[in-house]
């Protein structure tokens, strides 16, 4: 379940983006993904569904990449996965 969508970085969650605090995280309270497979998840194709393609997390990827933005995985505060976007002029 998505907990949290477009939520703002916050003094209160960790510096990813070198203390600039630029940015948003999606969020949810699900299982998380292993450690095992983190250092793939945004790799085209890498999937772990038999019907999957592997193409959702590494087109999103490619176009934060071409924003000059920045994305992270990180834990979510419920266990789940959390997908931190920074590096973003969001005209505070």
């Amino acid at each position: 379940m998505l907990t949290s969508l477009k939520e703002m970085i916050t003094d209160s969650d960790p510096s990813t983006d070198n203390g600039q605090r630029t940015g948003f995280f999606v969020e949810d309270n699900g299982n998380g993904i292993p450690e095992e497979q983190r250092e793939n998840i945004f790799d085209h194709g890498f999937t772990t569904a038999s019907n999957g393609t592997g193409l959702g997390l590494s087109i999103v990827k490619d176009i934060v990449e071409a924003h000059r933005w920045n994305m992270r995985l990180a834990h979510g505060a419920d266990g789940g996965a959390r997908f931190e976007i920074t590096g973003i002029d969001i005209g505070r």
